[in-house]
């Protein structure tokens, strides 16, 4: 049985204009530790603006994947480009073993790392998006709020 924070891809146009974070996660993965993508997905849209980073990509969906390397359901990072509606779609995993165990209240922060490393992973190198900007404007966000300190080998720059 999996978890996983409400995407509708039905409801897609209710999606436009902004960022969206979901997860799939097995039973074994506190709900609350998981469902602080909503944080992270409001402080993102309080503060970023998806034109500020591309003309022709109307939505961009990221899911954070939490489940045993041995399940190979949805196990596979990815970046799709929904054309018909300009979305680009986001899959990555999360470190099973460190998630299960993580404190509450320390989650989020796991997930403002994650949500880095996916930047960089998938974002950095496309024409249709400024990866960059939106790297150096996360993290400065990420940093202001106390979701990651000011200077750490784990982000670039």
């Amino acid at each position: 049985m999996f978890y996983c924070v409400p995407l509708e891809i039905e409801l897609i146009d209710n999606f436009m204009e902004k960022f969206v974070l979901s997860s799939i996660s097995d039973v074994n993965i506190e709900y609350e530790k998981i469902s602080r993508t909503v944080n992270l997905e409001n402080l993102l849209n309080k503060n970023c603006a998806i034109e500020n980073y591309s003309l022709n990509v109307k939505s961009v969906f990221f899911i954070f994947i939490v489940t045993e390397p041995k399940n190979s359901i949805c196990r596979k990072d990815k970046i799709t480009f929904l054309t018909k509606n300009k979305i680009l779609k986001i899959s990555f995993n999360l470190n099973y073993n460190e998630f299960l165990t993580i404190e509450e209240h320390n989650s989020i922060k796991i997930l403002a790392f994650a949500f880095l490393k996916a930047i960089q992973t998938f974002l950095l190198n496309r024409k249709d998006f400024n990866g960059e900007k939106f790297y150096q404007d996360v993290k400065n966000l990420f940093i202001q709020e106390n979701l990651i300190p000011k200077n750490d080998e784990n982000t670039l720059n």
